[in-house]
C-alpha cells in the first residue's frame, strides 16, 4: 500500500479492529515476538554494559599513569561485550 511494508498495513488494520472493539491496546502491543523479545534482551544487556563503563576522557591505568580514553575503543569494547 503506497510503499508501506504489507506487514505494518496488516498490524494497524489489526489495531484499528482492536480499538472498534474497545479493546485494551496497551495489552494487545504488550505482545512480542520471539525475535522482538531476543531483540529486546540484546538492547538491554548491551545498554547495561555501557552503563558500567567508565565515561570520564581520562582513566589512570595500572601503572598509576593518566591516558585519554578512545571513545570509539569503549564503543567498541561494549558492543563486542554482546
Amino acid at each position: 500500500m503506497n510503499g508501506i511494508d504489507r506487514a505494518i498495513v496488516e498490524r494497524a488494520d489489526r489495531l484499528g479492529l482492536l480499538i472498534a472493539k474497545g479493546e485494551d491496546l496497551v495489552v494487545a502491543c504488550a505482545n512480542l515476538s520471539n525475535n522482538e523479545e531476543e531483540d529486546l534482551k540484546l538492547a538491554e544487556a548491551t545498554a547495561r554494559a555501557f552503563l558500567t563503563e567508565d565515561l570520564r576522557p581520562f582513566r589512570k591505568d595500572a601503572g598509576g599513569t593518566e591516558t585519554v580514553q578512545d571513545p570509539r575503543l569503549l564503543l567498541e569494547n561494549v558492543l563486542d561485550a554482546e
